[in-house]
């Protein structure tokens, strides 16, 4: 028997009419029922089209309504009343979008099964304009969410128990991705990524991320709050990003990325990585708070180089990586055409400014920095090879017993006294050192 909730319900799970005439006639056949053990793909397929084809709205009453793949028309506004939820029947996704110019999907809750671990729960390629705003998500067997070539705004969502990433985008066209609660991840949180290096622009800011496992192994392709590989014109800002197993940003690839402004704690190896073959990546304004690396601005020996760093603090700085013994405590670490600028850098259990690695040192500034309770205060590569660098004005306290300023052949101390340069290629001026107290 039907219930008077399930009755209630035909009236809801259909599209909604225009102006204020209320609906009387009795729902079809075909319309979606919530809470019934059967797939419901076949109503809530004819639903979708109809509304697409109305130009109306379709709004799905509180309840779980399992199904299939659904296809999503262009001009589709898909609404859920608070508990409704579309749950996957079986392996496939549950919504498909295939080149529609606009969808929009809020309030609606998505939990899926297994489905593939490449794919998502939501799959949506070549839309110039998505709109996601207020579904929740859970339960991932792969991505919650995947786009490819697709512009348009994920804000205000809620992703847990994802087995791969939350949110998984290739080729972005114009994307923003704002305001959203990521956590309980096995591999990732958001990843940004191009098949080809080129123009991206996403957007992501305002995001808050925890809990992001290492499920798939790898060192550093899994394990991150934020991922952007090969992206052209990134922005990273004002995310607070936390107990990651790698990294809460890493920049692999990537032109002319910017990461401001983020708060991030409790990282199990570098907190903020600009790595391989980078170009023009600005790190500002950051705060880490324990973690077993600092920033790192690296891989000038893959191309990696030019860089701004300013304004960040780095504290508490781990003796080790729980998840990559590679690692060594260091503050901030720079390599290559790049200033690093009025930064703090407190409590580090061996080199809290490290300029350059072996030979891979050139064009460095390291100016106005104050670095306090770190076991060797700035170590300077003197590998033969390396090339002009500038070290100027900072203010070194090292921890009791520690270095201000040293010569370093790769991780080990060569020149523990390095006051005045011996060095054609190294500047040194105005640095003062203070006895820890």
């Amino acid at each position: 028997m039907i219930s008077r909730r399930k009755i209630l319900a035909f009236t809801m799970a259909v599209p909604l009419a225009h102006g204020s005439r209320a609906l009387t006639q009795e729902a079809p056949a075909n319309v979606p029922v919530p809470d019934l053990p059967d797939d419901q793909s076949a109503a809530l397929q004819a639903a979708l089209d109809n509304a697409a084809s109305t130009g109306r709205p379709l709004h799905l009453a509180q309840g779980t309504y399992r199904t299939g793949p659904l296809r999503v028309p262009n001009g589709t506004t898909l609404t859920g009343a608070a508990g409704a939820v579309l749950e996957a029947a079986g392996s496939d996704p549950v919504l498909i979008l295939d080149s529609p110019e606009y969808v929009r999907i809020s309030g609606l809750g998505f939990r899926g099964l297994d489905q593939d671990p490449a794919g998502g729960l939501v799959e949506v390629a070549n839309c110039p304009m998505f709109v996601l705003e207020g579904c929740t998500f859970t339960g991932s067997g792969g991505n919650a969410l995947t786009l490819f070539r697709t512009g348009g705004r994920i804000h205000a969502n809620r992703f847990s128990g994802c087995r791969s990433a939350a949110i998984s985008s290739h080729d972005a066209t114009g994307l923003a991705i704002t305001d959203n609660r990521i956590e309980h991840c096995d591999n990732l949180g958001i990843y940004i990524a191009r098949y080809d290096p080129g123009p991206d622009g996403t957007i992501v800011r305002g995001n808050r991320i925890d809990n992001i496992g290492w499920a798939g192994g790898g060192n550093g392709q899994n394990g991150n709050g934020i991922n952007a590989y090969r992206t052209d014109g990134i922005i990273i800002e004002g995310n607070v990003i936390g107990n990651c197993a790698f990294s809460a940003i890493r920049l692999n690839a990537t032109r002319n990325a910017i990461v401001s402004s983020n708060l991030c704690t409790n990282l199990q190896e570098v907190a903020i990585f600009s790595e391989f073959g980078f170009s023009g990546s600005v790190i500002s304004d950051n705060v880490i708070d324990q973690a077993a690396q600092g920033i790192a601005i690296t891989n000038l020996d893959t191309g990696g180089r030019l860089a701004s760093c300013s304004g960040n603090i780095v504290r508490n700085i781990w003796a080790g990586s729980p998840t990559n013994p590679d690692t060594t405590p260091v503050g901030i670490a720079a390599e290559a055409d790049t200033t690093v600028n009025g930064n703090v850098i407190d409590n580090v259990p061996g080199v809290g400014l490290a300029l350059g690695w072996g030979p891979y040192l050139r064009n460095v500034s390291a100016t106005g920095n104050v670095v306090r309770n770190c076991t060797i205060g700035i170590g300077i590569s003197v590998v033969e090879g390396v090339e002009t660098t500038l070290v100027a004005n900072n203010l070194v306290t090292p921890a009791k017993g520690g270095l201000g300023l040293a010569g370093m052949e790769w991780d080990t101390v060569t020149d523990p006294g390095l006051a005045a340069s011996p060095y054609p290629w190294l500047t040194l001026s105005g640095n003062t050192v203070r006895p820890a107290g």
